[in-house]
C-alpha cells in the first residue's frame, strides 16, 4: 500500500516526535509506502492518483479550491482518505472540504484520561478493539452543512477560527457510522463518498495518545478500511 501523510501547519501538532510515532505506526507496524509531506502542491490529480490513500495530519492550513478539488475527486474515484485529530480543524477557508469531512472542530477541554467506548464493535476499523483509557483531548466535532460552509465563508474572508466556530451549533449530524464515542462525543467515524472511503479519528493529540497501543491499532485498521485492503 502507498500513503500519503500530510502534516504542517500549528507547532504544537507537528514536532519531530509525532512524525516518529505516525511512522511508527504506518511505515512501521502496517508495512506502508508512506511518504510524508507539508506541500500541499502534492494535491493534484495526478499526483494523487499514485496512493491507495491519503492521511491527513495537518492543522490549520489554508488550501486552495484547486487544491481541495483534486483530493476530494482523488477519494471519490476510490483513495481512501483517514482524517487524524486535527484533521477537522484544518482548511477550515474550505466549505467543500469540510462538508465532504462532515464536521469540524469545535472546542475540547484540557487535556486528560478519558474513556473511549467502542459502538460498533464488528466494523473492521474497530474490530478487536475493546473500549479503553486514553490521555488526550477529547474533541467536539460538529456543524451542519449549511453552518460548516458559512464558516469557511468568514474564515475565507479574513475572520478569525473562533468567530467561525461560533456558528457551528448543530451537533454532529453527518451520514456515518459514528463507531467509538466518548463521554457521547463522536470519536470515530465512517463514511463513503461516492466510490471512496472516508474515516475519522479525533484521537492523537501527542505521543501520549499516538503510544496508546488501541490508538495504534485503531490507525492501523483506520487506514487499511479506507484503503480497502
Amino acid at each position: 500500500m502507498r500513503a500519503l501523510l500530510l502534516v504542517g501547519g500549528a507547532e504544537f501538532h507537528n514536532r519531530p516526535i509525532h512524525y516518529a510515532e505516525l511512522a511508527g505506526i504506518f511505515a512501521g507496524e502496517a508495512g506502508v509506502d508512506l511518504r510524508i509531506t507539508s506541500d500541499l502542491d502534492t494535491l493534484e490529480v495526478r499526483s494523487l492518483a499514485r496512493y491507495d490513500a491519503i492521511i491527513n495530519w495537518s492543522t490549520g492550513l489554508r488550501a486552495r479550491s484547486r487544491q481541495i478539488a483534486a483530493l476530494i475527486d482523488a477519494v471519490e474515484h476510490g483513495v481512501g482518505f483517514l482524517g487524524l485529530h486535527a484533521a477537522t480543524a484544518t482548511f477550515l477557508n474550505s466549505g467543500r472540504y469540510l462538508t465532504f469531512l462532515g464536521a469540524a472542530f469545535i472546542k475540547h477541554p484540557p487535556i486528560y484520561t478519558f474513556r473511549v467506548d467502542v459502538a460498533e464493535a464488528g466494523h473492521p476499523i474497530t474490530r478487536g478493539v475493546e473500549s479503553f483509557a486514553v490521555e488526550d483531548e477529547r474533541y467536539e466535532i460538529g456543524g451542519s452543512d449549511g453552518e460548516l460552509r458559512s464558516m469557511a465563508r468568514l474564515i475565507d474572508g479574513g475572520a478569525s477560527e473562533r468567530d467561525g466556530r461560533a456558528i457551528c451549533v448543530s451537533p454532529f449530524s453527518a451520514d456515518a457510522d459514528v463507531l467509538a464515542r466518548a463521554e457521547d462525543f463522536p470519536i470515530l467515524y465512517a463514511r463513503t463518498a461516492r466510490h471512496g472511503r472516508l474515516h475519522y479519528n479525533a484521537l492523537g493529540h501527542d505521543e501520549r495518545s499516538l503510544r496508546n497501543p488501541s490508538v495504534r491499532q485503531l490507525c492501523r485498521q483506520g487506514l487499511a478500511w479506507v484503503a480497502g485492503s
